[in-house]
């Protein structure tokens, strides 16, 4: 269902030009001396580390133990209520994964029920409509926000998200606490595991050992223009059925760029934007979306407002019917070596019926090549994809280019400037300068859509390595990257390695990080195709013709996390093979904490040294989180010296 949120804007908070990196306040300290860091304290981003000790003794940020602790919240109510009826809630915090607020009722019977309300922010007072009910949890619908106003919340940037645009889950909470949430949720996901793993019968010896755990501070963006633009590719959906909001928001607002003017509202049968939530038949037309930069915004407008005059010939795709021709509009953006930015449209249509339909798209293409590449604008090819799947992906069977010389972009990371100085001490000064990888990001690789915050998560997975600690020509050589991808964080390792191997399901994605490592001119990195889910990283390694030891293993696989069976391998490796430490990057930490249990359970040969979240997607409920597992001193490595 559909939540219709009230027009009133909310209280407008100016934010300085630079954010200052959020660093945690609220801390607890243990009776007793401060336990011994896992690192020298020269290593330390900040003077103050939390231990998953005090984790365990002080989270309480968990979304339902934590609504259960507080029974603050709400007066006791004679009876819970049930589906369909209204009620006063407080909201506490935000729920992982989801961005739902989090609200508890309490009735006089003892009873309790968890509210999980769309478009709710912590610290607000909120009428809602509960619409679906279980047995001790439900979620509702903002139906009147009541005063006081959070004292978090701030104005949406964006038109749209007022209409109930899906593109940003809480552009209307201030982006400090949108990270001191993120933070919360990921210390309360691995304090589980940390609770977990001190249940067992080596329970002392576990908990000695947690407390050499490092939780560093989340990083967030430090700039305003990080917080929003940020997003390289945005992907646009045309459709014949346009979803109308009740409470449609088309005034001015400061977000309006270039050739923007107001218009007749435009007619029902055309949209082109995003899908309404809930709503995959329908589209909410988007005019500017907050999420990219201005350029890509005028592109998207100049492109709705030619499609709309030649409906006829350039008629939308109807995901129900699956008839029509244009499906999605992508805009790729990217900043190559020399700092300029470059921009790639793509068209993604089915088949073309006829003629006509290939010369208004042609048509089309020239007009954007005109307004926006000989105009200096930085668009480099204007391209289409065409497809025959009933499937809404925006990838398509063919390509073609319409306008410009290439069909890619070059993106430029140097992720060492975001490295903490202490690791860098003994790097000569121009090696810093000269560390930028090149990327080819073409119209259906993947890609990181967020490439400053990509860097710092680089820098983090850098530091975790310990390559950056140690020479090249200590034991610390070979590092095996799963699941590669198109080579983003082999080729970043590589010029602190000896060998780098990347391993990877998909062929194209192989390809395109061997072409990602030509185009760096690095030779000691290799890529292969390997299905581990059918195959032991050992076998994949031998198949690579490896006989080296592992030093360093990364992981950084899918939201749905490792194969079991691979997590196993890793365990219970022999110790001729054992890699020294692991770094486990994650963008979904619930499955991460799932398969770190596996690898520290009983007599694991790792322990758990540190978790370092980075905040990718600003006013989205996702995270990336990086996890450093060293082997345990009485249980060996493989090119460990005796």
């Amino acid at each position: 269902m559909h939540c219709t949120l009230p027009t009133t804007r909310l209280p407008f908070i100016t934010l300085p030009s630079r954010l200052p990196l959020y660093r945690s306040t609220h801390r607890l300290p243990l009776p007793g001396p401060p336990p011994t860091p896992a690192a020298p304290p020269s290593m330390s981003r900040t003077p103050s580390k939390r231990t998953a000790a005090e984790l365990v003794a002080t989270s309480r940020h968990n979304a339902v133990d934590e609504a259960t602790d507080q029974s603050t919240l709400a007066q006791p109510l004679e009876r819970l209520p049930k589906r369909g009826a209204t009620v006063d809630v407080q909201v506490s915090s935000l729920a992982y994964g989801t961005g739902l607020g989090v609200a508890r009722l309490p009735s006089s019977a003892g009873e309790s029920l968890v509210l999980f309300v769309r478009r709710a922010i912590p610290g607000e007072r909120v009428r809602v409509r509960v619409v679906s009910r279980r047995r001790n949890f439900a979620e509702a619908v903002v139906v009147e926000r009541l005063e006081p106003s959070s004292p978090f919340a701030v104005a949406p940037r964006c038109r749209h998200f007022l209409e109930g645009c899906g593109g940003c889950t809480f552009q209307n909470l201030l982006y400090a606490k949108q990270l001191e949430e993120k933070e919360s949720q990921v210390r309360a996901i691995y304090q589980g595991l940390f609770q977990r793993l001190s249940a067992g019968d080596a329970r002392a010896a576990t908990a000695a050992a947690l407390e050499q755990v490092r939780f560093e501070p989340i990083v967030g963006a430090t700039e305003l223009s990080e917080v929003y633009g940020y997003r390289n590719k945005m992907e646009f959906t045309f459709g014949p059925r346009r979803w109308i909001p009740a409470n449609t928001v088309r005034e001015e607002s400061p977000s309006d760029h270039g050739d923007h003017q107001p218009e007749a509202p435009a007619p029902t049968d055309f949209a082109l934007g995003l899908h309404a939530p809930r709503r995959y038949d329908k589209v909410l037309a988007i005019e500017d979306c907050a999420l990219q930069g201005d350029v890509a915004n005028e592109i998207l407008r100049f492109v709705e407002r030619r499609c709309r005059q030649r409906v006829a010939c350039l008629p939308p795709y109807d995901n129900a019917a699956h008839t029509g021709f244009l499906r999605n509009l992508v805009i790729r953006s990217a900043v190559n070596a020399a700092g300029e930015r470059e921009l790639m449209v793509n068209v993604v249509t089915s088949p073309p019926d006829g003629p006509h339909e290939d010369e208004a798209l042609r048509q089309l293409a020239d007009e954007v090549w005109e307004a926006f590449a000989e105009s200096g604008r930085g668009l480099v090819c204007v391209l289409q994809n065409i497809t025959t799947t009933k499937s809404g992906v925006a990838v398509g069977e063919r390509e073609v280019r319409l306008k410009g010389s290439r069909s890619a972009l070059e993106q430029a990371l140097r992720p060492l400037r975001w490295v903490a100085p202490a690791y860098l001490r003994n790097m000569p000064p121009e090696r810093l300068q000269q560390h930028t990888v090149l990327y080819r990001i073409s119209a259906n690789s993947f890609f990181q859509p967020n490439p400053v915050q990509s860097e710092k998560l680089l820098a983090r997975i850098l530091e975790a390595t310990g390559l950056l600690e140690t020479a090249s020509s200590n034991r610390q050589t070979f590092v095996v990257d799963l699941f590669c991808g198109t080579g983003s964080i082999s080729l970043c390792v590589a010029a602190f390695a000896a060998r780098v191997l990347g391993l990877e399901l998909s062929e194209s994605a192989v390809a395109d990080a061997r072409a990602n490592a030509e185009r760096n001119r690095i030779v000691n990195a290799e890529f292969a195709v390997a299905n581990l889910d059918h195959e032991t990283l050992w076998k994949a390694v031998q198949t690579a013709s490896i006989s080296q030891a592992v030093d360093v293993l990364v992981v950084d696989p899918p939201r749905a996390g490792m194969n079991p069976r691979q997590v196993r391998a890793i365990v219970e490796a022999p110790a001729a093979v054992r890699p020294r430490r692991i770094v486990y990057v994650s963008c979904n930490p619930a499955t991460q904490v799932r398969d770190l249990e596996m690898m520290l359970a009983g007599d694991s040969p790792y322990r758990l040294r540190s978790v370092a979240p980075v905040d990718q997607f600003p006013h989205t409920p996702h995270m990336e989180a990086v996890a450093m597992l060293e082997i345990r001193d009485d249980k060996g490595a493989g090119n460990a010296s005796a």
